[in-house]
């Protein structure tokens, strides 16, 4: 008894003979054969005011699904909803599945879609003494700044690397990539702004004399995507390469186009801070800042784009500082505690860690910076800041 229809008759039965209430219900989750009984009962009718609107039949045929499913302990409710989720999916991918049989073109855009949201929304409970605690949640980075100082990134979570435009954004993040595939370690790059020889070019600038070996650890994709897509194409990836340790996109903003922008960027800070969870993984997201509120200077939380939303949903948040490659006027700090300039060297600021960090306090990591090449592999120091 899993098919959609099957289920809509038990769970439509079960609110027929009083054991389901009809408010618990939701009627575009039925099979269209016996929505509107849902609806007609969440207005208020009962069962003879159905036989009179839709017949016998259907009432009937509900009734007996109910009473044959009596004593069996499961939440139709919940598999109504997981096939109803399976048959939206289906009424995507068959069609599309059927153009290609044809050889015809189809939408994978959607087809993608579709599938990145197969299993959102599975609101399964388990029991707290089923789950085994955890200890660990960070992953090294492999780059020993932010490993020696923050601990890595956290699994299964959103991190964000925000600054201003031209400061070491991507710079850092493939540094971080190029440092994992030097220790044997694998990860995944969606560049949205870059072609993939762009991409390469930009890895060998930041780490000179990376081998073959060490590149073929990083896996790059160049599509103008959407966040369903990221998300479809991370799934794929993880499933066919378990060894995939790290996903980093380059960057939020080509994500958000047209009118209702607050919403959109909503919804790409929550699809990226689920992927993280569905797939175990950390996620690390590049953001830009807020042109109409950062003005130059040391950045701060509230600079980011929708920094709200990024407060929310991020588990971990870095700013760039970097006055090497930009003017600001001098004396600019944070709360009476600057940082200070120094010649070649650039801070990533802690803004939020939702899991601490290693020094027990948010605070700015001073690193080596060397033109093209970007970020230096050792911290010159960890400073407190009063406030980010």
């Amino acid at each position: 008894m899993t098919t959609w229809i099957a289920l809509t008759e038990v769970v439509t039965g079960k609110v027929i003979v009083g054991e389901l209430s009809p408010n618990v219900i939701d009627a575009e989750k039925c099979h269209p054969s016996y929505s509107a009984l849902i609806v007609a009962m969440q207005d208020g009718s009962d069962e003879s005011d159905l036989v009179d609107k839709y017949g016998f039949a259907p009432v009937h045929a509900c009734r007996q699904a109910a009473h044959s499913v009596n004593g069996a302990p499961l939440n139709y409710v919940g598999l109504l909803e997981k096939a109803a989720r399976r048959a939206g999916v289906g009424r995507i991918v068959l069609p599309a599945a059927k153009k290609w049989e044809q050889g015809e073109d189809a939408d994978l855009a959607r087809v993608l879609s579709a599938l990145a949201q197969f299993d959102v929304g599975d609101g399964d409970f388990v029991k707290l003494s089923d789950v085994s605690p955890e200890e660990t949640v960070w992953v090294p980075s492999s780059y020993k700044p932010l490993d020696s100082h923050v601990g890595g990134f956290p699994r299964a979570g959103l991190s964000l690397i925000a600054g201003p435009p031209g400061q070491g954004k991507t710079s850092l993040l493939l540094r971080v990539l190029s440092c994992m595939a030097q220790a044997g370690r694998q990860s995944a790059f969606f560049s949205l702004e870059m072609t993939s020889p762009q991409i390469a070019l930009r890895m060998m600038e930041v780490e000179v004399g990376l081998s073959l070996d060490a590149r073929s650890l990083i896996h790059v994709s160049e599509g103008a995507y959407t966040p369903e897509e990221v998300y479809a194409s991370a799934s794929r990836l993880i499933a066919a390469n378990p060894k995939v340790e790290l996903i980093g996109i380059d960057f939020a903003d080509l994500l958000v186009e047209g009118e209702e922008k607050t919403s959109k960027a909503s919804a790409i800070y929550r699809t990226f801070a689920l992927m993280a969870k569905k797939l175990d993984r950390p996620v690390v997201l590049l953001s830009q800042l807020n042109r109409q509120v950062y003005e130059g200077g040391v950045p701060r939380m509230n600079h980011i784009r929708w920094s709200g939303l990024a407060e929310a949903l991020a588990s971990l948040v870095l700013l760039i500082y970097n006055p090497s490659r930009v003017w600001v006027p001098s004396g600019i700090g944070v709360k009476g505690n600057p940082l200070a300039f120094f010649e070649d060297s650039a801070y990533i600021l802690v803004a939020k860690s939702r899991f601490g960090t290693i020094e027990n306090h948010v605070g700015a990591i001073l690193v080596d910076w060397n033109g093209g090449a970007g970020w230096g592999m050792e911290s010159r120091g960890y400073f407190k800041l009063e406030a980010i």
